[in-house]
């Protein structure tokens, strides 16, 4: 009994700590967005896409002619510019058994590899932010409905405590009333933590190393909407 007196009171606690003052609003495709941006492993899959074109460069360039000088009749005791005779020769490799196509033909393939990862790699982070946000959009949701149900049943424990101090009703008919009404607020405190506990989960899938409060401002039937198609 004393344990479940510190659980209501924890949790009562809970809720009395509700946010004030202006709160920040985060759309599902801003939370996309900053997650393209700061996750560390999309960084390293979009460096090997440029790495991957140079290589592709690098394979289609064409190799360097070769260029020689030959002196022919040196001797001993003649003139240089007189009596020996220099020949230069510009000899250009060819590609006969097509090495540099299939070269280029692996590079290009590695490019589209490349590539074809990094995007499945930002399809991926997408998908799984979307994932977490409207868990957390839920939690959000849930959270604010029950909120709501312990501000009105409020007020009925109001007017019914006012029915009590005139005997308009009985005393185990006010401790039902107000019975129903620390449940309703139990209930709701336990929504705050897991409106709070996916919204944290939300912000470190998108790179955030702090967690202020904000509020999730997608429509709910815009998920719905989604779904369908």
């Amino acid at each position: 009994m004393y344990k479940l007196g510190i659980l209501i009171s924890s949790l009562l606690f809970v809720g009395m700590a509700r946010p004030c003052g202006a709160q920040s609003k985060l759309s599902l495709q801003e939370a996309i967005d900053q997650a393209l941006k700061t996750r560390a492993s999309l960084k390293a899959e979009a460096q090997r896409v440029p790495a991957a074109q140079g290589l592709k460069r690098q394979a289609e360039l064409i190799q360097n002619p070769i260029f020689q000088f030959e002196n022919q009749n040196l001797r001993p005791g003649q003139i240089y510019t007189r009596d020996v005779d220099t020949y230069a020769y510009l000899t250009q490799p060819l590609d006969v058994f097509g090495k540099r196509k299939q070269r280029i033909a692996v590079a290009a393939k590695e490019v589209a590899s490349t590539q074809a990862q990094y995007e499945l790699a930002q399809r991926q982070i997408a998908q799984d932010i979307k994932r977490s946000y409207w868990t957390a959009r839920g939690a959000q949701e849930l959270r604010d409905l029950l909120n709501a149900s312990v501000d009105n049943f409020q007020k009925i424990l109001d007017y019914d405590s006012a029915q009590l101090s005139v005997g308009a009703i009985s005393e185990q008919d006010f401790l039902r009333i107000r019975l129903e009404d620390e449940r309703l607020k139990i209930s709701a405190n336990l929504a705050v933590l897991e409106a709070t506990r996916t919204r944290v989960r939300l912000q470190r899938e998108m790179g955030q190393t702090d967690f202020p409060d904000l509020v999730l401002s997608e429509p709910l039937d815009a998920n719905q909407t989604r779904s369908l198609q």
